[in-house]
């Protein structure tokens, strides 16, 4: 039986999206959220919970909303029944905006049990994230220093993330990047399983792979790397302990980027086209399928949501000027602004004339 709270919560927040609606003072992704939590301040647990497949959350500086929807459209291809906060409105009052979204006029969602959900989710938001949704995945693409006027340091993230693990069930999965040494140290003192993913491919390996933002390790030691792809991310190793990056178990090699499009092999099997570009993307692709997998999404059905991913709205916009293609993709920091032209130069290599417009 449903909550009256969470039920009266759910008019609430309902209402208030009628209203902004009809106003035209926003798309409904925020406003419904925070006035049906305050209403039911537990209107995430208490609607999130009832999605009986288990619920994913996906964290990280860069990449959570390609990386959510490559796993949305592999759900998709897999004919599974979810929820998901698509727009990107990755605090609690956007989650709790989706969920309600979902629920009737009762405050149930219909055929919840049968639902999975997967929930794009703010770095310092994943403490509360965490403990409403009791995820049985939980996904971290990479760690940077970002809006530090929100977040301080890196240390600061890193640190809300091991309280955020405190908070999960001991038999979820974590989805980790291999590469990036700061991802890998949440797997220390964890108990339950790790999937692990990173790239396998020297080709994209560099000596101009810009400053670092994970230069020790937690002991004390430097990190030392016999592959750098770009900051700190690589093939990397503690100078001082035992500490080094752990074998994937989902890894990209044959990577071949163009202009729209990126070629790799997952696990040096059979190779996957999906359309969208980039180094960035492709490791956006492997948090996807490791999370997939882990997730329990069959093979085939993750190769279609590859070849079927979409760009979320100005990260990979193509244009014709003239005789020209011109590439418009949006980064939002200092390193992934190097990263694009960097894999830019990789796609003039290949074979195509472009010009390339980061903003």
């Amino acid at each position: 039986m449903t909550n009256p709270r969470t039920a009266a919560a759910v008019v609430a927040g309902k209402l208030a999206s009628a209203a902004s609606r009809a106003l035209r003072r926003g798309g409904g992704t925020a406003l419904p959220g925070l006035v049906a939590e305050r209403v039911d301040p537990a209107l995430v647990a208490h609607l999130g919970r009832t999605l009986g497949r288990g619920r994913i959350v996906v964290t990280g500086t860069n990449g959570k909303t390609t990386t959510s929807r490559i796993i949305a459209s592999a759900m998709d291809a897999d004919a599974m029944p979810y929820v998901h906060n698509r727009e990107g409105s990755n605090l609690m009052r956007g989650m709790a905006s989706t969920l309600l979204a979902e629920a009737g006029t009762t405050g149930g969602i219909r055929s919840a049990r049968d639902a999975a959900g997967l929930f794009e989710t703010d770095e310092a938001t994943m403490p509360a994230a965490v403990a409403a949704l009791q995820p049985r995945v939980l996904v971290f693409t990479n760690l940077f220093r970002d809006q530090l006027d929100r977040y301080g340091e890196v240390d600061t993230v890193a640190g809300l993330w091991r309280t955020a693990l405190e908070r999960a069930p001991r038999d979820a999965t974590l989805v980790l990047n291999a590469d990036d040494p700061s991802v890998a140290e949440l797997a220390t003192g964890w108990s339950g399983p790790v999937h692990w993913f990173g790239l396998d491919d020297p080709a994209y390996a560099t000596d101009s792979a810009g400053a670092y933002d994970a230069r020790w390790c937690a002991c004390g030691g430097d990190y030392r790397y016999d592959r750098r792809y770009f900051a700190h991310v690589g093939h990397w190793r503690c100078t001082k302990c035992e500490r080094r990056r752990p074998s994937p178990q989902t890894s990209a090699s044959a990577v071949r980027l163009g202009l729209d499009s990126a070629r790799l092999s997952i696990d040096g099997q059979e190779t996957v086209t999906m359309p969208l570009t980039g180094l960035y993307n492709v490791y956006n692709a492997l948090a996807a399928v490791a999370a997939c997998r882990a997730f329990g999404i069959g093979d085939e059905a993750i190769r279609q949501g590859l070849a079927h991913a979409q760009p979320a709205f100005g990260r990979q916009e193509v244009v014709e000027i003239e005789d020209a293609a011109c590439a418009y993709t949006w980064r939002k920091t200092r390193r992934a602004r190097t990263r694009c032209s960097f894999c830019f130069a990789k796609s003039r290599g290949n074979g195509l004339r472009s010009r390339l417009r980061c903003s």
